[in-house]
């Protein structure tokens, strides 16, 4: 994979990261569902990609599959599925009353996966015992991060929403149409939802324009008084982080911590507190 993207790849994520902190001043968020308006616009990978980049700014991350219809978070990290979230809302169990379902991936990431498919997902997630399942969660990790269904597919985002402290939305570029945002957008007025975070996936024209880490140009002022232009060429700040920073799934052979995320899109962070689109030289 080419160094470059690999590196904007990262600043995309640590931006998202970023702005969530922010947003996290005046109320604090710590349960995060992720979702999009239809399948295919990349929630999961996003999903996936965020868990891995909070746990290395030194906070204990949880990611939860609640997407119980069709679960993919044991398949990226190559997990086992055999008890999740769903056994765990059935058994009316709280985390600390049973731990074994829960995963340890990595240091300050760990997963839930979805578990038994239920007959009745939507009940599960609005449940009483769901939302006593999500608090006691946050009182064991910094961010509770739930990958969840599509909003125009099935009722079960939604019907989460009210036991989660936000959502963020994603969208595809060159997929996710006009009539399906403006459908999302009216799903969402319905419930009374407003996500607290957009993301803006898989830029395709990420060659062509600028980059943090590319020239840019500043203006200086000599020791005459008079203001200069400064040209500084690419920086080394992504060098130094190292691999062990990377979003999940770069595919480096060499790597001792692999992990199982097909990083396969182009990101930008798109946010009320910040936007931003990272992009090759």
């Amino acid at each position: 994979m080419d160094a470059n993207f690999k590196e904007q790849a990262l600043e995309a994520f640590n931006t998202i990261r970023t702005n969530l902190s922010f947003l996290s001043v005046d109320k604090q968020i710590k349960t995060i569902m992720v979702t999009s308006s239809i399948k295919g616009e990349g929630k999961s990978t996003v999903s996936a990609n965020l868990a891995n980049t909070m746990s290395t700014a030194h906070t204990k991350v949880l990611l939860v599959d609640a997407d119980l219809r069709n679960p993919t978070v044991h398949r990226m990290f190559g997990v086992p599925n055999r008890m999740g979230l769903s056994d765990l809302i059935m058994a009316g169990k709280n985390a600390e009353d049973d731990y074994d379902c829960i995963v340890k991936h990595k240091r300050n990431l760990d997963l839930l996966t979805a578990g038994h498919r239920p007959p009745n997902p939507t009940e599960l997630l609005s449940s009483k015992r769901m939302s006593r399942i999500l608090a006691n969660l946050a009182e064991h990790y910094d961010y509770v991060l739930l990958d969840t269904p599509p909003i125009l597919v099935v009722p079960d985002a939604m019907a989460l929403y009210h036991n989660v402290d936000g959502f963020i939305l994603v969208s595809r570029h060159g997929y996710t149409t006009k009539e399906i945002l403006t459908n999302t957008k009216s799903a969402l007025e319905v419930a009374n939802a407003e996500p607290i975070a957009c993301i803006f996936n898989a830029i395709p024209d990420m060659h062509k324009a600028y980059s943090y880490y590319g020239y840019y140009d500043y203006t200086d002022v000599d020791h005459n008084g008079k203001r200069r232009k400064k040209k500084t060429k690419r920086g080394t700040a992504a060098k130094d982080m190292g691999d062990a920073d990377m979003p999940v799934n770069m595919d480096f052979s060499d790597r001792e911590d692999k992990d199982f995320v097909d990083f396969g899109e182009k990101i930008s962070a798109d946010t009320p507190v910040g936007r931003r689109r990272v992009r090759n030289d």
